[in-house]
């Protein structure tokens, strides 16, 4: 069955409110993912998280605002994903004057994860913005399948977290290849705009902006949308591959 979150921060946030949502508790035994919805003008200061044993992620998804860490400020205009230097510097997050929204991603690291983190040399903290991500060419993607597929993370940069979106290259219909992941939870994350169908084995939901699904390893699953439809998604995916 199709684990699925729908956005329940719908109505406006007041100036300097800040509210919260858990998204599919206890869906993963490793990671945890929270929905914060910033009011105009709020800031928010996380909780920090320890190196190695845990990883954070904040993927911002609607609004505009910064955020800084270690005296290096970054303006969010756009969708963009932030990973900071984990304990080391104090985030703040400060919301404009249209708010702000994002997604905050924990996930457990084990020895394997923390030695690939430390391999990769990955200078932190770490600001990118969805409009500078890396166009990659996917198994599930293709010139017929009308998507295009961008990288935020790669493979074991960040130790067991990957990152990346899909986004419809033009109007039309459209149909991902049938793909399966051995060794990934995957999370899928509508984007703005995103009118499309998630299919996992025999079973489809329809994804509106702000709904989340969990696809859990080995499961074979497709994205697809109609003539009027679009797929706009950020995908997190988890390798469970070195899990103890």
């Amino acid at each position: 069955m199709i684990q699925k979150s729908e956005n329940k921060l719908k109505e406006p946030v007041g100036e300097n409110e800040i509210k919260t949502q858990v998204i599919l508790d206890g869906a993963s035994n490793r990671a945890v993912l929270k929905r914060i919805k910033l009011g105009a003008n709020a800031v928010w200061y996380p909780e920090l998280v320890q190196r190695p044993q845990m990883t954070q992620i904040f993927l911002f998804t609607g609004g505009t605002g910064y955020v800084s860490a270690g005296g290096t400020a970054y303006n969010i205009t756009e969708p963009a994903r932030f990973i900071p230097d984990f304990d080391k510097e104090k985030i703040t997050i400060k919301a404009g004057q249209e708010g702000l929204e994002c997604i905050e991603i924990k996930a457990a690291q084990n020895k394997e994860d923390a030695f690939q983190i430390n391999k990769s040399h990955l200078v932190f903290p770490n600001f990118r913005p969805l409009s500078k991500a890396w166009e990659c060419n996917m198994a599930n993607i293709g010139n017929e399948t009308n998507v295009c597929g961008f990288i935020l993370i790669e493979n074991r940069k960040y130790g067991a977290n990957n990152m990346g979106f899909f986004i419809s290259e033009k109007p039309g219909p459209c149909k991902t290849r049938e793909d399966s992941q051995i060794a990934y939870d995957q999370y899928v994350i509508a984007m703005e705009g995103a009118d499309f169908s998630l299919t996992m084995d025999d079973e489809t939901v329809d994804m509106r902006e702000g709904d989340i699904a969990l696809i859990p390893r080995t499961h074979k699953f497709t994205f697809s949308c109609g003539q009027e439809g679009k797929i706009h998604h950020v995908w997190y995916s988890l390798n469970r591959a070195y899990d103890e």
